[in-house]
């Protein structure tokens, strides 16, 4: 085979997409495969394993490969069970990523259930042996790091992370997991040990989960982790009943923890020689030996803009509380209050603890007992503590919270604590000195409510602007993008805007009460393009020839302001947009030339004319039936002449010879009448025919012959 046919099929291949990379393939399961463990045998990386609803009983393997195992349906109707040990005696994980997975590996949309671990030597931080233990009951990750997304483990065992158990390997990722009624012996949900860079838990729930020991909902060991928007409830655990943060850097942020509980230390959470920083959380209803919501051992906790309430201990500390090991605690912007304990339903530290702490812009108020009891650790200033507290700034009086009974603890307008913060702190975002406790009370008027934007003309778009006031405000300022129309009085509840641009537009409100500015309300509103108008279409001139009127039909093609009748170019009459016909009379003895035009629907563009004509009591000329332009002859150019007439309202000086079917009309049906004759041998055009001259036979329909130059 010759070099240049080779190179043309090389062309060929290339032209028909054969040299490019193969895409990533979906298999199917069942459809393509029996079971999932054979989808991912077959798979390469890159591809995606979609599986139908069903209850797959099998112990799965990722095999080191970078793919996607995704359910069709969700959790709710996918489920992997690993109670039958497919992968023989000794493996009860339900799935193992052991081969170096990273975050390219993905698991969405599964119930997890069934797994009972595999036995392995568990090692300490140092390498040296802990014991041999059960690990990773629903997911294994030993050495590997999927991402796992929307997945629920319920219903395993194991003595370390029953629901699922990630070690030495990169980072964990779990997205909008569940962790419901898993059993161990540490870390009964999601057990992370042992590794490298920062996991994120994000919007996950931990619901029942049971350790023996720590850790019952989570448990994070010498490992850094980023948990946000999650939510810790019911679990238990001698240690940690919510979570254990063992060794590490943990950042919990947005998270809820309600009704744990802990037999020892940290009902919600225990903090064991970690540093820990709780943002923007919540205790509530946690019980513990010490420690009803926190327990610290050792390490450095750091709380802020946290609400720590209705908690209880058995021992010391409702809230929070101290072992002897040193402990450096640092608590910003905190309500701790209607926590109990037979000593201190606040914060206890032990006498003979070394401990360091910090309290400021926080309430300690309604805790059982003395608020702190500490024997000098902790310096609180700016605060309201019941019973008072040694330090600058602090206060002793009711908070006034909204209403606590029902879990409310934001301010009331009284409130002592507003604006009764450190002064030298950051502002609030209302602007204000900052309050004290975790939710800071907002002096802005409340925001503009109900805010509807409606189109009331189209022409001008303009737009009634509504809403309603659930404030009193002084004024309300109306913007458009960005840019201030006016300031309302603080009582009006609507406003009429004209935007004039067309396009969608920000309208905005914003209150203002005293020297407070509110947040603005928007709505958006979508000014129409108005579209040129169109002329009327299907215009016709019916003649009444007794009474030398025509009536003039046609059909709008949209919405018109207004229809001026022209008749030989002058003003006949003004009709509504919505009119469809008219009589005119024409002239006796000539023809007359009917137009309609007008307004468009918003008066700015007038309507293109479209014309037709209407003689009476003429004089006929003599023509050929079909020579539409006249010409004398018969060819594709007549045909033409009559669309044109048809479609563009184009004169024709003898309409009787483009009326090739002599049935009073022109339309289409004359121009494929002709073309049939002509190019099909179609039926002769009728009298007086295509070769000799003379006049219409049927001179009592609507149509003339004024001029025909062909004819002698």
């Amino acid at each position: 085979m010759s070099g240049s046919r080779i190179g043309g099929m090389v062309c060929l291949l290339l032209a028909l997409g054969l040299g490019a990379p193969i895409s990533a393939a979906i298999i199917q399961v069942p459809g393509n495969q029996p079971t999932i463990q054979l989808a991912i045998n077959a798979a390469l990386p890159g591809d995606v394993i979609q599986v139908q609803p069903g209850t797959y009983v099998e112990n799965i393997d990722f095999l080191g490969k970078s793919l996607s195992l995704q359910s069709v349906g969700g959790p709710e109707v996918t489920t992997i069970d690993g109670s039958a040990l497919t992968r023989g005696a000794g493996e009860g994980s339900t799935i193992i990523c052991d081969s170096g997975e990273t975050s390219s590996t993905q698991l969405i949309g599964f119930t997890i259930t069934g797994g009972s671990g595999r036995l392995v030597g568990v090692l300490d931080g140092g390498g040296s042996l802990l014991g041999n233990f059960t690990v990773g009951g629903g997911l294994l990750a030993q050495g590997g790091s999927p991402s796992v997304q929307d997945c629920l483990f319920t219903g395993n065992s194991a003595q370390f992370g029953a629901g699922a158990y990630f070690e030495s390997g990169g980072p964990a990722s779990m997205t909008s997991c569940e962790f419901v009624s898993n059993s161990g012996l540490q870390g009964s949900g999601l057990y992370l040990r042992l590794l490298t860079g920062l996991s994120s838990i994000s919007g996950c729930t931990f619901q029942g989960n049971d350790a023996a020991t720590a850790g019952g909902g989570l448990m994070i060991e010498d490992a850094g982790a980023v948990i946000s928007g999650s939510a810790f409830t019911g679990n238990s655990a001698i240690l940690g009943g919510g979570a254990t943060l063992q060794r590490g850097v943990v950042l919990i942020t947005s998270s809820t923890f309600s009704g744990n509980s802990a037999t020892l230390l940290g009902g919600g959470v225990l903090v064991f020689d970690a540093t820990a920083t709780v943002q923007q959380s919540r205790f509530d209803g946690n019980t513990g030996g010490t420690g009803g919501a926190i327990g610290c051992d050792r390490g450095s906790t750091t709380l802020d803009r946290c609400v720590i309430v209705g908690n209880q201990a058995f021992g010391d500390g409702g809230a929070i509380a101290l072992s002897n090991n040193p402990v450096n605690l640092a608590i910003t912007r905190a309500t701790i209050a209607d926590n109990t304990s037979p000593t201190s339903g606040g914060i206890f530290i032990p006498a003979t603890a070394t401990s360091t702490g910090t309290i400021t812009n926080s309430i300690l108020w309604g805790n059982s007992g003395i608020q702190i009891v500490d024997a000098g650790q902790i310096s609180a200033t700016f605060s309201d503590v019941q019973g008072g507290e040694p330090g600058i700034g602090n206060l002793n009086f009711d908070p006034l919270f909204v209403n606590q009974f029902a879990g409310d603890y934001s301010l009331t307008p009284p409130s002592p604590a507003i604006d009764s913060g450190d002064p030298t702190s950051a502002l609030d975002p209302d602007g204000t000195n900052r309050d004290q406790g975790a939710i800071f009370f907002d002096q802005r008027p409340a925001n503009i409510a109900s805010l509807v934007c409606t189109l009331l003309d189209p022409c001008n778009s303009s737009f009634d602007i509504s809403w309603t006031n659930p404030d009193f405000y002084d004024s309300i300022e109306l913007s458009v993008d960005g840019i201030v129309l006016s300031n309302l009085p603080g009582s009006q509840q609507s406003a009429t805007v004209l935007l004039g641009t067309p396009g969608i537009h920000d309208v905005c409100l914003t209150p203002t009460f005293g020297s407070f500015v509110g947040n603005p309300t928007c709505c958006q509103a979508n000014a129409p393009t108005n579209p040129a108008p169109q002329p009327v279409i299907g215009l016709a001139c019916l003649l009444d020839e007794p009474s030398c009127t025509s009536l003039v039909t046609w059909t709008n093609a949209g919405a018109y302001g207004s229809l001026d009748v022209l008749l030989d170019g002058a003003l006949f009459t003004t009709l509504p947009g919505n009119a469809t016909t008219v009589v005119v009379p024409v002239a006796s003895g000539a023809i007359s030339q009917v137009c309609i035009t007008g307004a468009g629907p918003c008066g700015l563009l007038a309507i293109p004319p479209s014309c037709c004509s209407a003689g009476c009591n003429i004089d006929f000329e003599p023509f050929k039936r079909g020579d539409a332009n006249g010409d004398g002859g018969l060819d594709i150019s007549d045909p033409l002449t009559d669309l044109l007439h048809t479609f563009q309202g184009a004169p024709l000086g003898c309409l009787d010879a483009g009326d090739t079917n002599d049935d009073g009309a022109i339309d289409v049906a004359d121009a494929i009448l002709l073309l049939d004759y002509i190019f099909g041998g179609g039926a002769t055009p009728p009298s007086p025919g295509i070769a000799t001259c003379g006049t219409d036979p049927t001179d009592t329909d609507p149509l003339n012959c004024v001029t025909y130059s062909s004819c002698p």
